[in-house]
């Protein structure tokens, strides 16, 4: 398991529906099918042992995901832990029914299931998290598919953004494709 330093704010994909910017920003290429991506927030319940979680993710849900195809898995941890700390995985799949079809094949999958054993034979009196919550979100126009930076180490900034409206929203969306991206790009 690659580990990334992460600091946490807020994340940006959160509503990427409906704006239409040409998804290619300004090129002459064919549109690209735009990833989904699954975000989960796993909160640690306090004394716990963490490394189970990590290893868990490391023998058996990742392998499992990269099998079928999912490779670009992200697990990120933050830089300065909050009270529960908390670990987030981030998952990009090709499309919908890609999500639904990779985590039946997951869940089906004999290699998966023994490799998760261990985890999940932890007792019920000494659980690693309190919770986990999962998100589904479609990238952007601009942006339609992940980009995995070099493989030095590195921190990430999560932002979330939130309007008042749709068409707030929506107007939120624009600034990234018309100026954000670019700067983005350039910087690499």
């Amino acid at each position: 398991m690659e580990r990334r330093k992460f600091l946490q704010s807020s994340l940006v994909a959160a509503a990427s529906a409906s704006v239409s910017i040409n998804p290619t920003m300004a090129n002459d290429k064919a549109p690209t099918q735009k990833e989904v991506y699954e975000w989960r927030e796993y909160e640690a319940r306090f004394g716990s042992d963490i490394g189970q979680l990590e290893n868990y993710f490391k023998t058996a849900l990742i392998p499992a995901l990269n099998k079928y195809g999912v490779k670009k898995v992200g697990v990120f941890k933050e830089w300065r832990p909050s009270d529960p700390a908390k670990i987030y995985l981030l998952m990009p799949y090709s499309s919908l029914d890609n999500y639904q079809s990779v985590n039946a094949k997951v869940k089906a999958d004999v290699d998966y299931i023994k490799n998760s054993a261990a985890y999940n034979s932890i007792p019920a009196d000494k659980p690693v998290y309190n919770r986990f919550t999962s998100s589904l979100m479609v990238a952007f126009d601009g942006f339609p598919t992940m980009v995995v930076p070099s493989g030095e180490s590195r921190i990430f900034e999560l932002r979330t953004y939130e309007g008042y409206s749709e068409d707030a929203v929506r107007r939120k969306i624009k600034m990234f494709h018309d100026g954000e991206f670019p700067i983005f790009k350039r910087a690499n």
